[in-house]
């Protein structure tokens, strides 16, 4: 009968990757990027189209959230300080 830690231990051994990097981290943050476009593109796109102030100026306060994250650290500190005035944190 087979020693069933020996199967284990077979399936515990890490993954060697030939690729270049991790693919799965790549594609990870490539995801996050097309994410993020497409919800900038979005907001954009319904800040400068639509004909109701209000709902233009929520699109035009998306629009700074998102661009603000996706271009520094300092816009994901504001997105994560407006989270904590709102009691989110």
């Amino acid at each position: 009968m087979p020693d069933p830690f020996v199967r284990f231990t077979a399936l515990a051994q890490p993954v060697t990757n030939t690729a270049s990097g991790h693919p799965q981290v790549w594609l990870l943050l490539l995801g996050y990027g097309v994410v993020i476009a497409v919800l900038a593109v979005y907001a954009a796109h319904v800040a400068l189209s639509t004909a109701d102030a209000s709902h233009r100026a929520d699109a035009y306060k998306v629009l700074k959230l998102i661009w603000g994250t996706a271009t520094g650290t300092t816009g994901l500190l504001a997105a994560v300080l407006h989270l904590n005035q709102a009691g989110l944190m």
